[in-house]
């Protein structure tokens, strides 16, 4: 067992987990460790357009809950366990929201951001320069996360 120390730990490499990580490594000097319960993103089936939908008929990379009753029924409840958490495995899919909504959003918040929504979400707006430039997603897609891969271990 490793005894090493850190000054915050963030238990869950999901999104949030993955995000305040990266957030914390670039705007401070602390030690983190990011703990995930599920391994790296390597099954085939989360690198393949429509593949969670195998996962979830198996079980694989999921944790396993179920409901409370409802209607005297319990219900299969999934939920991601994985690096990357439910980002992995939810069928590849990426939609950018719209410029509209953003403004929506900041004027409901009343943030002033200096009349430009790039200040709300900057990663967001950071994320566009490192797509693909393709009019083909799907197969450009695989190729772009072969070539540049999420995770590494040390």
């Amino acid at each position: 067992m490793s005894h090493e120390a850190y000054d915050i730990v963030i238990v869950g490499a999901g999104a949030a987990g993955c995000v305040v990580a990266s957030y914390l490594a670039e705007h401070s000097p602390l030690s983190i460790a990011l703990i995930e319960a599920g391994g790296l993103d390597r099954d085939p089936f989360i690198h393949i357009p429509a593949g969670f939908a195998n996962m979830l008929a198996h079980d694989r990379n999921v944790w396993k809950y179920e409901t409370v009753p409802q209607h005297g029924t319990r219900r299969a409840y999934r939920s991601a366990k994985v690096l990357g958490g439910g980002s992995s495995i939810n069928a590849m899919a990426y939609v950018r929201g719209q410029k509209h909504n953003y403004a929506a959003w900041q004027e409901a918040a009343a943030t002033p951001a200096n009349g430009r929504i790039k200040t709300c979400f900057p990663s967001s707006w950071r994320r566009k320069t490192t797509t693909p430039p393709t009019t083909n997603i799907t197969a450009s897609m695989v190729a772009w996360r072969s070539s540049n891969p999420r995770a590494s271990t040390r």
